[in-house]
C-alpha cells in the first residue's frame, strides 16, 4: 500500500520574511563587541598593572632608595639580565657597576633582615648574568662575608653569580678576559677558603668555580675536595678534574658510576632518590668522556665495564645514551691510528 500524497507547502502558507531592524541589528554585533571590548581593555590593564616595567634604570633607582620592595626590583632586574639574549644589558659596564655598588652599601649596612638578605641574593644573582666584570669585587666581598647564619644564602647566590660571570667572560671570545679579571688573587683567595668551609653547599659551589676557572691552582683544592665527607662535594671535584684530564678523578667517578649510590642519595625525599641517582650516572658517564678527550693517554681501563654495565643496563634512557656515548669515546680510543 503506498503512503498517502502530502500536500506541498505553499509559499502562501508561510509566514512573511521581514528585514531584521536596526534594533536587531545592534543587539546582535554591537553589544556583543562591546563586551569583548571591555573584556580585552581589562585583560590589557590587568598585564599592563602586573608586568614589571622594562627600563633597568627604574629597577636602579627603586633599589637604591632602598624601599620595602627594592628586593623585589633586585629580582625583575636578575630576571630581565637573564632573559637579555641579545646581551644589550649583559655588557652594559656602568650597570654592572652600579649594582656592584648597590651590593657593597647593603653588606657594609649589615642588615639581616629577610628583605635585606633577599636584597643581596638577588643583586649577585644579577651581577653573575653579565659579560663584563665591573661586579666581580662586590661578588667576592658577598662570597666571603659571613657574619651570621642568615647569610648563607648570599654567600651561596654569589658563589653561582662569581661562576656565571667567569664562565660569561669565558664565552664571550675575549681569550684574556679571564687574565684580566680584576681582584685575581681574592678570586683564588674566596675560593680556596669556600673549599674549606663548614658549610656542606658552600664547598659544593667552590668545586664547582674551581672546575671553571682554567688556573694551574685550581687542581690542588681540587684534589683534596675528592676525600670531602658529602658526596656532592666529591663528586663536584672529580668532574672539574675529569675536564681538566687528571687521572686522579677516576676513584670517584667509579663511585658515580654505581647506580646503588646509597651514601649520595639516602638523606634525599624517596620520591628524589631515582631522579638523583640518573642525574649523577648521567655527570659520571659524561665526566668520563670529557677525560678520555682531555687525556688520551690516560688508562681508562677500569672503566669501561662500569660504562658496559649502565650502557646494557634498564635504567633511564638517559642514563643508556650517556653510557652508549662513553662508551664510543672509549671505543675509540683503542682503534690504532690511521696512516
Amino acid at each position: 500500500m503506498s503512503a498517502p500524497a502530502q500536500n506541498p507547502i505553499s509559499s502562501d502558507d508561510l509566514p512573511p520574511v521581514q528585514p531584521p531592524s536596526a534594533g536587531f541589528l545592534v543587539q546582535l554585533f554591537l553589544i556583543p563587541g562591546i563586551i569583548v571590548a571591555i573584556i580585552v581593555v581589562v585583560w590589557m590593564l590587568f598585564v599592563w598593572l602586573a608586568t614589571p616595567d622594562s627600563d633597568p634604570q627604574k629597577y636602579v633607582e627603586g633599589i637604591g632608595r632602598n624601599t620595602d620592595d627594592a628586593w623585589q626590583k633586585a629580582e625583575y632586574l636578575a630576571e630581565m639580565l637573564r632573559n637579555d639574549r641579545g646581551n644589550q644589558l649583559k655588557g652594559d659596564a656602568q650597570l654592572a657597576g652600579k649594582l656592584a655598588e648597590l651590593l657593597n652599601e647593603s653588606i657594609d649596612a649589615g642588615l639581616m633582615d629577610d628583605r635585606s638578605i633577599n636584597l643581596r641574593v638577588y643583586l649577585s644573582s644579577a651581577l653573575g648574568q653579565f659579560n663584563t666584570p665591573e661586579g666581580l669585587p662586590a661578588l667576592l666581598k658577598a662570597a666571603s662575608t659571613s657574619r651570621e647564619p642568615s647569610e648563607l644564602p648570599v654567600r651561596r647566590s654569589a658563589l653561582d653569580a662569581i661562576g656565571m660571570l667567569v664562565a660569561n667572560l669565558q664565552s664571550a671570545g675575549d681569550q684574556t678576559a679571564e687574565a684580566e679579571l680584576p681582584d685575581r688573587e681574592k678570586l683564588f683567595s674566596t675560593l680556596f677558603d669556600a673549599s674549606r668551609d663548614h658549610e656542606p653547599v658552600i664547598r659544593l659551589r667552590a668545586a664547582y668555580v674551581l672546575g671553571i676557572v682554567g688556573d694551574k691552582r685550581a687542581t690542588s683544592p681540587l684534589v683534596k675536595m675528592l676525600d670531602d665527607p658529602y658526596p656532592d662535594v666529591s663528586y663536584n671535584a672529580a668532574t672539574a678534574l675529569a675536564r681538566r684530564g687528571d687521572p686522579r678523578a677516576i676513584d670517584t667517578l667509579l663511585e658515580m658510576l654505581d647506580p646503588k649510590q646509597s651514601k649520595a642519595i639516602e638523606k634525599e625525599d624517596p620520591a628524589m632518590q631515582a631522579e638523583k641517582r640518573s642525574i649523577i650516572l648521567v655527570n659520571g658517564l659524561r665526566a668520563i668522556g670529557q677525560l678520555a678527550d682531555a687525556d688520551p693517554s690516560a688508562d681508562l681501563s677500569r672503566v669501561e665495564p662500569a660504562v658496559d654495565r649502565l650502557r646494557d643496563s634498564s635504567l633511564p634512557l638517559e642514563v643508556r645514551d650517556a653510557a652508549m656515548a662513553a662508551h664510543e669515546k672509549l671505543q675509540k680510543r683503542q682503534q690504532p691510528a690511521a696512516r
